[in-house]
C-alpha cells in the first residue's frame, strides 16, 4: 500500500478448470474468506513473519484437483518474512500432485471507485526491468510494450504515480506482458471488478464504468520450481522478494546481489554457522559459547543491503550485546522467539550497507 493509497499485489497460486471447478482456481475466488487464514509465526523488532493458507479454489468453493480419497485438494502455504527495509521475502509452497500448471506471479494493481487506472499507473513509462549491473529498460503501455526483453534482467519494478515503485526480485526465466484489453471506452488496461469486495460469485467480469473496488494486471513472470515431496504429500516451490520502493537501479542492483548472491557467513570463534536461508533473507549461526564471533565475507559482487542472522541455542530472553568491527552499532533491532522445538532463538537485525567484509561479535547467549 502506497503513500497514496494506491494498492498491487503480486497475486498468487493460481490454476484453471480443476475438478469440475469454473474459471479461475485461487484464493481470490474465496469472496467470503471461507477457507483463507493467516497466522502471526514471529513478530520481533527485528522482522515479522506471517504464514498464509488458502485452497485453489472457484466462486462455488470447488478445490482444484481434489482427491475424494483423502479430501484434499491444491492448497498453498506461502509465509512472508517482512523486514524493517520493506522488502518481504516469499516462501511460496504449493501443495499439488503435478497434474496442472499453476501461476505464481501477476502484478496486479488495483483502484477504488473513484480512482481510474491511469491515475495509478503509468502509461509512458510503465514497467522496467533491472539487470544485477544496474541497467534499466522500460516500455511504455501505449506504445513499444511488446519490445521490452528479459535477457538477464533479476529486478521488476512496476512504475505507479506516486513516488514509491512496487518491486519483485528473482531468478525469473520469461516474462510475459498481459495482451488482453480492457472495454476501450473505460480503461486502456486490462481491468475487472470481480475482486473480493465484489461479493457476489463473479469471475473474470470486466469493468465497464467506475463505482466499484477493480483489480488491473500488467505482467506475469516465470520464477525457478522446485518440486519436492513431504511424507506422502508432494508439493512445488518457489521465492521471490518483493516491496515498495524509491530507490536508484544501482541500489536496487545491490539490494538484488545481495540477496540472490548472499555473501559467505564464516566462524571465527565459539559458534558454527549454517548456510545461508535464501527463502528467509537470514543467515544461521549456532551458538557454541556465551560470546561468539563471525564474519560476512562481503565484496562488489556479494554486497551487503541490510542483513538479518538468527542464533540457535541461545537460552536467554534479555538482549543481546552486538558489535560490528569491534564498535558498538546503532543501526540494530533484535528479539527472541520460540522456535518448533520449544527453545528459544535470537533474531538480529543489522541495518548496513558495505562492499567490505565485516566482523560481528556476539555477547549473550547463555548456551546450554
Amino acid at each position: 500500500v502506497k503513500e497514496e493509497d494506491e494498492w498491487l499485489r503480486n497475486e498468487f497460486n493460481e490454476t484453471w478448470n480443476r475438478s469440475g471447478g469454473w474459471g479461475c482456481m485461487e484464493p481470490m475466488s474465496d469472496k467470503e474468506s471461507f477457507c483463507n487464514h493467516v497466522k502471526i509465526l514471529e513478530n520481533t523488532p527485528a522482522r515479522v513473519r506471517v504464514l498464509w493458507r488458502y485452497p485453489l479454489i472457484d466462486v462455488f468453493h470447488t478445490v482444484a484437483n481434489y482427491d475424494d480419497a483423502t479430501g484434499w485438494g491444491d492448497w498453498s502455504d506461502w509465509v512472508y518474512t517482512i523486514y524493517p527495509d520493506g522488502f518481504a521475502v516469499k516462501n511460496m509452497r504449493c501443495w499439488n500432485d503435478g497434474s496442472s500448471a499453476h501461476e505464481w506471479h501477476e502484478s496486479i494493481f488495483l483502484t477504488q471507485g473513484h480512482q481510474r487506472p491511469e491515475d495509478v499507473v503509468s502509461q509512458d513509462d510503465t514497467i522496467s526491468l533491472i539487470s544485477l549491473a544496474g541497467e534499466k529498460r522500460s516500455t511504455s503501455w501505449r506504445a513499444d510494450r511488446e519490445n521490452l526483453l528479459l535477457q538477464d534482467a533479476k529486478i521488476h519494478q512496476v512504475n505507479l504515480t506516486a513516488d514509491y515503485d512496487a518491486i519483485t526480485i528473482g531468478d525469473f526465466t520469461s516474462f510475459r506482458l498481459w495482451s488482453y484489453s480492457a472495454p476501450p471506452a473505460y480503461s486502456v488496461y486490462p481491468t475487472w471488478e470481480h475482486w473480493p469486495a465484489a461479493q457476489i460469485a463473479s469471475d473474470c467480469r470486466w469493468t465497464t464504468t467506475p463505482g466499484r473496488l477493480r483489480s488491473s494486471s500488467l505482467t506475469t513472470l516465470t520464477v525457478p520450481v522446485e518440486r519436492k515431496v513431504d511424507g506422502p504429500r508432494p508439493y512445488e516451490r518457489a521465492t521471490l522478494m518483493e516491496g515498495m520502493s524509491n530507490k536508484t537501479p544501482t541500489e536496487l542492483a545491490a539490494l538484488a546481489k545481495s540477496w540472490l548472491r548472499a555473501p559467505e557467513a564464516r566462524a571465527i570463534q565459539g559458534c558454527e554457522v549454517k548456510p545461508y536461508v535464501q527463502h528467509r533473507r537470514e543467515y544461521s549461526i549456532v551458538a557454541q559459547a556465551d560470546e561468539f564471533t563471525f564474519s560476512i565475507e562481503a565484496n562488489n559482487d556479494q554486497p551487503i543491503q541490510n542483513l538479518c542472522f538468527v542464533v540457535q541455542n541461545w537460552g536467554y530472553r534479555g538482549a543481546a550485546n552486538i558489535s560490528v568491527d569491534r564498535k558498538p552499532y546503532p543501526g540494530v533491532r533484535q528479539g527472541t522467539a520460540l522456535g518448533n522445538d520449544g527453545a528459544l532463538y535470537l533474531v538480529v537485525w543489522i541495518k548496513i550497507e558495505t562492499t567490505e567484509a565485516i566482523e560481528i561479535c556476539v555477547q549473550g547467549a547463555q548456551v546450554k
